[in-house]
């Protein structure tokens, strides 16, 4: 994960910290009213995550990002906390990745250990 956080500062993207619970953390592709057509369609249901802190604007030391995703998962231990790196010049979100998944399992979800790609 330390070289994923790397990656992240070395093409200056900010580091944003962010956590949500397994009911709230998938994304649903749609609309509200069932709807899909041009003025909704790739608008997804909780695509919003609650930010730990600020962005962690300027951050050159992948250490220290990484601390905070650790202390926001002691402080959530049954949430999903992921790192979002954000571009400043496009102002989008351009990568984001999990760092800790909940210590109470949720039902529909594979524990890691019990997961293989099978080749048929």
């Amino acid at each position: 994960m330390l070289k994923q956080i790397q990656y992240l500062i070395r093409n200056k993207l900010n580091p944003c910290v962010e956590f949500e619970f397994p009911g709230t953390a998938y994304a649903v592709a749609g609309s509200l009213n069932g709807m899909d057509s041009r003025s909704s369609s790739g608008y997804y249901v909780n695509r919003y995550w609650s930010m730990w802190k600020l962005p962690m604007y300027g951050a050159t030391d992948a250490e220290a990002v990484l601390a905070e995703c650790k202390k926001c998962a002691k402080a959530f231990p049954n949430a999903y906390v992921r790192l979002v790196g954000f571009s400043a010049s496009k102002q989008v979100q351009m990568v984001s990745f999990l760092t800790s998944r909940p210590a109470v399992g949720d039902k529909d979800m594979q524990a890691v250990a019990e997961r293989s790609i099978q080749n048929n």
